[in-house]
């Protein structure tokens, strides 16, 4: 199929950097980064796997310094950023009692570096081509799950493990994908 004819060449996805601001009430080292450095996003929004929360925002009852939330992925889960470590962790409610904290990344340049190796993977598989096999979702689930843990050896669990996962069931066909963020 000519380049001009295939969907995933039309709407390519691409690494771009969202620099969000940040409350008054969050360390200062934090914002900055978050202000200088950004977040990782698809520029064309087709790869985003998690939502900006801006301006990011301070809990300051989690961890030992408390933590930055800036983004929300699946259903209730908050993406932070550790004001006492710099690591990047998921949690499933940010009530103090209820809290589940789940790693993500050891810091911001490895959570943008495992994004970017993601938004860089596209396209994954198709449905509709016979180059790709019912076998094709988990060989390329199971390809990103190693690229993920080579960036970054905490990327083997929780947030970048569930993603694989859901690419290994066929969520994120190319048809899919673009199909999805044309609603």
């Amino acid at each position: 199929m000519p380049p001009d004819d295939d969907p995933a060449a039309q709407h390519r996805p691409a690494f771009a950097v969202a620099r969000i601001a940040s409350a008054p009430d969050v360390p200062g080292d934090v914002a900055d980064r978050l202000a200088s450095d950004g977040l990782p996003r698809d520029e064309t929004g087709h790869l985003d796997v998690y939502d900006l929360v801006e301006p990011a925002r301070f809990v300051p009852n989690l961890g030992q310094r408390g933590f930055v939330v800036f983004g929300e992925s699946g259903i209730a889960a908050r993406l932070c950023v550790d004001a006492a470590t710099g690591a990047v962790v998921q949690v499933a409610s940010l009530d103090v009692q209820d809290a589940t904290i789940s790693p993500v990344n050891a810091n911001l340049e490895l959570f943008r570096a495992c994004m970017k190796a993601f938004i860089d993977r596209f396209p994954f598989y198709s449905l509709d081509s016979p180059d790709s096999g019912p076998e094709a979702p988990d060989a390329v689930g199971a390809e990103l799950r190693r690229l993920f843990e080579s960036i970054d050896p905490v990327a083997g669990d929780g947030f970048w493990f569930d993603l694989t996962y859901d690419v290994g069931m066929g969520d994120w066909a190319t048809e899919v994908v673009l199909d999805d963020s044309e609603d």
